[in-house]
């Protein structure tokens, strides 16, 4: 699935893409940069993509570290249905990882406006 992304995005815009192999990791990368998207994976080593969304809205709510900026959150999981209730009103789209290239396309098109 990554590799999907990776190619979509590549194919629809002009964008720097950044990878983080942890949810550890991937805060310590929010945290140092600002992102227009951060696209995560529910199941996640060290810090779940749950745990990550909280922690990053979290910030964003206190504007620790935001630059008042709030970026999009797109949520990968195995099934369209395995969203944590807690979370479901922090992120701005979820898609079941066996998507189509046409549905993640047009997810990531309301994400990222700028892409036509």
């Amino acid at each position: 699935m990554l590799d999907i992304i990776k190619a979509l995005l590549i194919q629809i815009g002009n964008f720097e893409l950044d990878f983080a192999s942890s949810g550890r990791t991937a805060a310590k990368k929010l945290l140092a940069q600002q992102y227009d998207l951060l696209i995560t994976d529910n199941l996640m080593p060290e810090v779940s993509g749950s745990d990550l969304v909280e922690f990053w809205r979290r910030r964003e709510r206190t504007k620790e570290h935001t630059e008042g900026v709030k970026i999009k959150i797109l949520m990968l999981t195995s099934v369209i249905d395995d969203i944590p209730e807690d979370i479901k009103d922090s992120i701005d789209a979820h898609l079941a990882k066996g998507c189509t290239v046409e549905e993640l396309s047009n997810v990531l098109k309301i994400c990222l406006p700028q892409i036509e």
